[in-house]
């Protein structure tokens, strides 16, 4: 036999029943009869062994829902159940193959992201995040949360005067992040509290950089990194200087808002739920007119006045002459 990535098998006593096993979803590339890519979601297992093209397809046709693991092994030759058994064992731990009940399309996502994330269903569900915002943004982001499982999602017009327990806190606005946003991010960073902004600008919706205070860029390190890089920065401050209060004065229909809700809650439930690809230390920057999305890496700015060294410690006192009273 050749190698496989699959694990070893326990080839004691057989495993108890279990539920009927199902393959709904999983894509299969055949490289050879002695080589196959089985594929769902993100998790993905190439196998190498003698025969396993034919071994699989076997195991997936049967894999309708009806039968348990033990039930798929005993229709194969006595001969080929221990690495069958091994086999099924394998993709299952991956979320290959899946309990028949577990088929709505969360179900099946969480499963396709376990080799990544194995617990991230239950750190979802025990996770707390604030949304502080009245807009529609607001509405989107915290409808979102609600609707992939945060435990406990609250919104609020402005930042708790105390951290509490928060895992989170987010800013949505639908005006430009000079006024509001800024703001909470400076106090997220005070609450040392997990950040992450989203608003509207000129028809473009922006989301991130999420922060982890003092380890991460800040609102302000992006902004700042903006305003140094922009050719024309001179008159886009003076059309910041004249923004007043409201709306922005782009508008935006609800589709713009919606995205926007939508997309930051995707990142902050890929946070809190341990999925290694969030926007920490980046920024996105989607225009639905006309289309264009890009995402930018935000590095801290060594003096930043909200999130540097300098920014936590007090100016330095010179010492002149003798310090001892005589």
């Amino acid at each position: 036999m050749a190698r496989s990535e699959l694990p070893d098998a326990d080839h004691g006593q057989p495993a108890d029943p279990q539920p009927g096993l199902s393959a709904r979803g999983v894509r299969v590339v055949r490289l050879s009869p002695d080589e196959v890519i089985v594929k769902r979601g993100l998790a993905e297992v190439r196998l190498q062994l003698e025969g396993v093209a034919e071994v699989l397809d076997r195991v997936l046709r049967l894999a309708d829902g009806t039968l348990d693991a033990e039930a798929m092994v005993a229709t194969f030759e006595p001969d080929l159940q221990p690495e069958v058994r091994r086999l099924v064992t394998g993709l299952r731990a991956r979320g290959l193959l899946h309990d028949r009940s577990a088929e709505q399309p969360a179900d099946l996502f969480w499963l396709g992201v376990a080799s990544h994330a194995p617990d991230a269903r239950a750190r979802l569900t025990q996770a707390s995040a604030l949304v502080i915002g009245d807009g529609q943004v607001t509405e989107s982001l915290a409808a979102s949360l609600t609707a992939c499982g945060v435990g406990r999602v609250e919104t609020d017009t402005k930042p708790p005067k105390q951290a509490g327990t928060w895992d989170i806190w987010c800013a949505a606005s639908e005006d430009p992040a000079g006024g509001g946003p800024v703001a909470e991010a400076d106090a997220a960073l005070g609450a040392g509290v997990v950040f992450l902004p989203v608003w509207l600008d000129d028809l473009v919706i922006h989301v991130g950089p999420m922060t982890h205070p003092f380890d991460s860029a800040c609102l302000r390190c992006y902004l700042l990194r903006v305003d140094a890089n922009d050719p024309h920065r001179e008159v886009h401050r003076l059309l910041r200087g004249q923004d007043g209060d409201g709306y922005s004065g782009a508008g935006f229909l609800s589709p713009m808002t919606s995205v926007a809700g939508q997309v930051a809650g995707m990142e902050v439930v890929k946070y809190l739920s341990g999925l290694p690809v969030t926007t920490v230390g980046r920024a996105i920057e989607l225009s639905l007119v006309p289309f264009r999305c890009d995402v930018r890496r935000v590095l801290r700015v060594p003096r930043c006045p909200a999130c540097s060294g300098v920014a936590r410690q007090g100016a330095p006192i010179v010492a002149h002459g003798s310090q001892l009273a005589e």
